[in-house]
Parts: C-alpha cells; sequence; structure tokens
C-alpha cells in the first residue's frame, strides 16, 4: 500500500509541474486509489464516501433515488395523496398520506419523478 501511495504522490507532482497530462494522470491514479481501498477496507471506504460507484447505473438512470431517505419538507400540503415538498432547493411532485405544508417527511421512494413519502413521527 506504502509503494501505491509513493506512486500516487508522484503522478501528483506530475499534475502540478505537466498541466494537463499531469492532471490526467492523478485523476487516473486517485481513482484507482479508490477502487483499491474499496476492495481492500470496504468500512474505512463507506466511512471516506467511497462505498459506492460513482457511475452506478441505477443513480445515473434514476436521480431521484438518491434522496430515498432524505427528511423534506412538505412545501404545497399533500391532498388526495398528491403534494409538494422542498429539498436542496429544488421542488418535487409528492405522493403520501394528506398532510399540512410544512411537515417534515422522509423520502421512502420514488416513482419516476414522484417522491413518495410518509411523515416524520
Amino acid at each position: 500500500m506504502e509503494s501505491f501511495l509513493l506512486l500516487v504522490l508522484v503522478v501528483a507532482c506530475l499534475a502540478v509541474y505537466d498541466g494537463l497530462w499531469g492532471s490526467g494522470a492523478l485523476f487516473i491514479a486517485l481513482r484507482a486509489a479508490a477502487r483499491s481501498v474499496r476492495r481492500r477496507h470496504p468500512r474505512i471506504a463507506d466511512k471516506l464516501g467511497l462505498g459506492e460507484d460513482i457511475c452506478d447505473t441505477q443513480r445515473l438512470n434514476d436521480p431521484a433515488s438518491v434522496l430515498i431517505g432524505r427528511i423534506a419538507v412538505v412545501e404545497q400540503a399533500i391532498v388526495a395523496g398528491r403534494g409538494r415538498l422542498a429539498i436542496d432547493g429544488t421542488t418535487w411532485s409528492a405522493q403520501g398520506p394528506d398532510l399540512p405544508a410544512g411537515t417534515r417527511v422522509m423520502i421512502t421512494a420514488t416513482q419516476g419523478t414522484v417522491l413518495v413519502v410518509e411523515p416524520v413521527a
């Protein structure tokens, strides 16, 4: 592992010295380092946020799925199972039990661009 870190250091020096080509080499080396850590030390990788592959196909095909498990606030009351909620400065269509505006909810699933929610106790 120490030799790998030395390689990353050398590539980083190339990136500073050689501009664009060095930057590409640095990217490749860091990507390889992340995969190596994820494979050999999964608990450490999870703590560093390296537990998931950046190019996960499901996240690319369903970007709303990364919101599952997050807490949001109902922006427009959910009436007859439909409403709108705000999360990270973006408004999404929501489906769930009837709730007044301002209620905190957890996102439990997605159906296309509609977020399925339930109230947080």
